[in-house]
């Protein structure tokens, strides 16, 4: 049975992906079901277009982002809601010198891929040949690196 918790502080070890920091604040391993984390991230950051096997809400705390949500464009400030359904292909890039933004994500598995690519990639575009098998280890697709 799983029982209430309080947290007062994040317990998980902060990652660096890919140039930004991402704490994690709840995780596969405290029983909740999703996974929600705390991003900061610097202006021209973002990810290439990608899928993943996991819905994802983003809520958007501090800066400027631009999403596209497969073929829609959408700006994001401040108190933004974006709502990303599980296999749906999405991305977003930082359009202010940085952005703070909750990710929530169920179920789990980002955690576990964010944590691989903390350990395994370090410099673009060197550590590609190691994105690519990591993010298709976790069932990401982009047309960047095919399905």
């Amino acid at each position: 049975m799983h029982r209430a918790r309080f947290v007062p502080q994040p317990r998980h070890a902060p990652l660096q992906v890919l140039g930004d920091h991402v704490q994690p604040l709840v995780v596969a391993d405290d029983l909740a079901g999703y996974e929600l984390f705390e991003v900061s991230t610097p202006q021209d950051s973002g990810p290439p277009p990608h899928s993943h096997p996991w819905s994802e809400t983003f809520y958007v705390l501090e800066g400027e982002l631009v999403f596209e949500l497969e073929r829609d464009t959408h700006r994001a400030g401040p108190g933004a809601v974006v709502l990303v359904p599980a296999n749906v292909q999405h991305t977003y890039r930082v359009l202010s010198p940085r952005a703070r933004f909750l990710a929530l994500n169920s179920p789990a598995g980002a955690h576990a891929f964010f944590a691989q690519l903390h350990e395994r990639v370090r410099a673009m575009p060197d550590d590609l040949p190691a994105l690519v098998e990591v993010a298709k280890a976790h069932g990401l697709r982009s047309p960047v690196f095919g399905p």
